[in-house]
């Protein structure tokens, strides 16, 4: 057997080949920091198969396009609004009566939604006019520097929790951020969730920040403090939009169809 001894012009060609690219210091110090502010997961005994939940959707969909009960049940349950998602209409459900804005030194900080459900606050907040070298996100010492921004941490450290939003009430309690990974939104730095039963008679609150997330530090405004109001939603209320529309034939029987990438059927007058 002969003996395969390459050249390197051959093997610098299969590098090349081979090479990937290079991710963007940009992506890679923005997950590094999103990963590092994300609390831990214990992984869940139970899997749910992409075939299961696609069974799981077909009887949903066709007990909900055949129940027009079900239907006004899930609007009166669900309204959806833009950039928040799905937003559950609960008894005593409070929200933010107006987007709160505070500038300083070219920077805003912006409350854009609130709401205050039986058993927690959900927020929503975002930031305009930090330049790009102040960005841990975009800075060119983003990566190799985590530390001189806000939330920064270098590998194997803990995270801190210098970037989380609190919340403070009329009494001088503050509400922390919740750190048990109960809530999908929660990962993101300015979509904090916290878990806490707030009294019914609160209609103000006050966003405390003691840095904006992945600023540079010293180069950005810190120590924020930004008072909001909250309405009551009245009861049967649909916030936003409505989750569903159905209209119901009159004069014909209800026809199904159900449609995604696997498959396409239809159930019509003649069939069995």
């Amino acid at each position: 057997m002969n003996d395969f001894n390459p050249s390197p012009e051959f093997e610098e060609k299969v590098r090349k080949a081979v090479d990937v690219p290079s991710a963007k210091p940009e992506f890679v110090n923005k997950l590094r920091n999103e990963l590092a502010r994300r609390p831990v997961k214990m992984k869940p005994r139970f899997i749910l198969k992409p075939v299961w939940a696609f069974a799981f959707v077909i009887v949903a969909l066709t007990l909900i396009a055949s129940a027009p009960a079900a239907v006004n049940a899930l609007k009166k349950l669900f309204g959806y609004v833009p950039g928040v998602g799905l937003v559950e209409n609960s008894s005593g459900l409070r929200m933010l009566a107006e987007p709160a804005s505070l500038t300083r030194d070219g920077v805003t900080l912006t409350i854009t939604n609130v709401f205050v459900y039986q058993d927690r606050v959900e927020l929503i907040y975002s930031v305009q006019g930090i330049a790009s070298e102040n960005d841990g996100t975009q800075a060119e010492d983003g990566i190799s520097n985590p530390t001189a921004f806000c939330g920064g941490v270098n590998p194997g450290e803990f995270m801190i929790t210098d970037g989380d939003a609190r919340l403070r009430l009329p009494d001088g309690t503050i509400l922390e951020r919740d750190y048990t990974g109960k809530y999908p939104q929660n990962i993101f730095a300015m979509q904090p969730v916290y878990e806490a039963a707030i009294p019914a008679d609160v209609t103000e609150m006050t966003f405390v920040l003691k840095c904006i997330p992945w600023a540079r530090l010293g180069a950005t405004p810190e120590n924020w403090e930004l008072p909001f109001s909250l309405v009551t939603v009245p009861a049967g209320t649909i916030v936003g939009e409505p989750v569903i529309e159905v209209t119901q034939p009159v004069d014909e029987e209800p026809r199904f169809f159900i449609h995604s990438r696997a498959c396409f059927f239809s159930q019509s007058d003649n069939d069995p």
